[in-house]
């Protein structure tokens, strides 16, 4: 009775916090702005496809697109941003020539790590160069310091180089990498980061004169004198537009199943309590201190940083019920200690013998 209350105790404290490890994710919309953008026009850009997004929140995610998330590249002076651009293009297009050469057949092991160390050297020097794109890092990592978040980017002309070099640079952490999610729009880049969608539009007169560029994948029906606007030719165009919300909405929706949230152990208290009722019933050897073992697995399972090896679809109810389940199969009779019993938890059956040095 004893050993149910607390329990019971451990449970209440634990039940009200979130855990912060591997709450269902969150995903942050940002919008990367082109050449000749002032700071007031890019943020209406972002309001209009903050405006686009769907409005209802997922059981198993959520969406943030709050009004300073932009990804900003400074309206400088003409020649400033055509110099800035033409040498963001001139790296762009040494990526992918040795991108291209390391995919080849031919191109032994060796050679694809050069490629690699030839890609970083080229992302830092136009980090080290550029102000706002270490800006933009900055603010990148800031979020993703927290686990559950994640990143997607809709860049817009320029703001495709920007978002190519900026998650190229997060990406050098492999952790990083799979929570940044790009969404490519009116791009002049010759890639996407982590192939990632584009949209351009076959009658973007901006983009077909630029040499490398991803090729056009869709027609305006609305065709004006260039058709390289963020909001007028591309989000408001009857295909672009639909074809950019459901890149965004894709790129969430795999996301999350990748990353997926663990469960509320408040909504499932019921569900806890009619398993310990099937678990009393079971009868098993009281010397074995299944109570004590189980008090001390729930406690130390709800602790946010003893969640940070397991994995997320292991946590929550299932995650403690195949936990206490591990540690009721221990055949011994020494005393259960906080040292022994969690160090089963996540681990299969035939991994006991292994670590206890069996």
């Amino acid at each position: 009775m004893r050993a149910f209350i607390l329990i019971f105790t451990l449970f209440s404290f634990f039940s009200g916090r979130s855990n912060a490890y591997c709450d269902k994710p969150q995903f942050h919309i940002f919008f990367a702005n082109g050449m000749f953008n002032s700071k007031r026009a890019a943020l209406n850009s972002l309001r209009e496809l903050r405006n686009s997004l769907p409005r209802e929140q997922s059981d198993d995610y959520s969406i943030l697109a709050n009004q300073d998330y932009l990804a900003y590249n400074t309206n400088e002076d003409i020649l400033n941003q055509l110099f800035e651009v033409a040498r963001q293009k001139s790296k762009d297009a040494e990526i992918s020539f040795w991108k291209y050469l390391s995919k080849t057949d031919e191109a032994p092991s060796w050679f694809k790590t050069i490629e690699s160390e030839i890609e970083k050297s080229i992302v830092f020097d136009e980090v080290s160069k550029n102000s706002d794109l270490r800006k933009q890092i900055n603010k990148y990592r800031q979020i993703l310091s927290s686990p559950q978040n994640h990143v997607v980017t809709i860049a817009h002309s320029q703001g495709n180089m920007f978002t190519n070099f900026a998650f190229a640079t997060l990406a050098q952490d492999s952790s990083l990498k799979n929570r940044l999610n790009m969404i490519s729009v009116a791009t002049p880049a010759g890639q996407v980061f982590n192939h990632g969608p584009h949209t351009n539009l076959s009658s973007d007169c901006v983009v077909a004169k630029i040499p490398g560029a991803l090729l056009p994948n869709i027609k305006s029906q609305k065709s004006g004198l260039c058709d390289h606007a963020f909001v007028e030719n591309y989000l408001r165009g009857d295909e672009s537009g639909t074809k950019i919300r459901s890149d965004i909405a894709s790129a969430i929706q795999l996301t999350a199943k990748d990353f997926p949230a663990s469960h509320q152990l408040s909504i499932d208290f019921k569900h806890f309590l009619r398993w310990k009722e099937q678990f009393d019933r079971l009868g098993i050897d009281k010397k074995m201190g299944p109570h004590q073992c189980f008090a001390m697995r729930l406690s130390l399972s709800l602790m946010n940083l003893y969640w940070q090896n397991i994995e997320c679809n292991s946590r929550g109810m299932i995650g403690i019920e195949k936990g206490i389940k591990h540690c009721l199969q221990i055949k011994s009779h020494e005393k259960i200690t906080e040292n022994l019993c969690p160090t089963y938890f996540g681990k299969e059956p035939n991994d006991m013998n292994e670590m206890r040095g069996q």
